[in-house]
């Protein structure tokens, strides 16, 4: 059910994908595909409440920790929208786990299992904070080669300009040459 619900409700974010408004704006595409993670996510946290321990970990905790980083790493969004998505992951992640807590605490009750818990946070948060890190990266590496790029085309057209003067040059001097034979 959890799984068919995610399915239904990330249907509208892949119709919005499919508009032709999402190749052409930056902003539209950005907030359609944060929305699609961010809500994707939270029925990972939904499942995380929903199955009992130690199941919750095995797979909707790593479903959260993959979501987190194709997030991240495979969409190539900007800097800023990475890190607020990957804040409200986080911020939901953190209250999917009190609230686990809460519902789970006959199971949670030993030392193992809160430090389990603990370190699975910890674990996505650090996720977070590399996704930022990569996003920030890829930014700065795309930046740096649309500037390279901007430069290279501005050589280029220097040159061609430069070519034109020397082409011209030449003709006046084949002309003068020929007056003067």
């Amino acid at each position: 059910l959890n799984r068919t619900l995610t399915a239904l409700l990330i249907a509208p974010f892949l119709a919005l994908a499919m508009r032709a408004r999402f190749a052409q704006d930056e902003r539209f595409a950005t907030a359609v595909v944060s929305a699609c993670v961010f809500v994707d996510f939270l029925f990972y946290c939904r499942g995380f409440l929903l199955v009992p321990y130690p199941y919750d970990y095995m797979y909707f905790f790593m479903g959260m920790c993959i979501n987190v980083v194709f997030g991240f790493a495979m969409l190539q969004m900007r800097a800023r929208p990475v890190l607020l998505q990957l804040g409200s992951c986080v911020l939901a992640a953190a209250v999917t786990f009190a609230w686990n807590w809460q519902l789970k605490a006959d199971v949670l009750a030993d030392h193992e299992a809160r430090i389990y818990q603990w370190a699975a946070l910890s674990f996505l948060s650090t996720l977070a904070m590399i996704g930022y890190i990569v996003a920030n990266q890829f930014e700065r590496t795309r930046r740096a080669s649309f500037a390279q790029t901007e430069q290279l085309a501005g050589s280029n057209a220097s040159l061609t300009s430069r070519r034109d003067d020397v082409d011209r040059l030449n003709q006046a001097l084949r002309m003068a040459v020929e007056r003067a034979e």
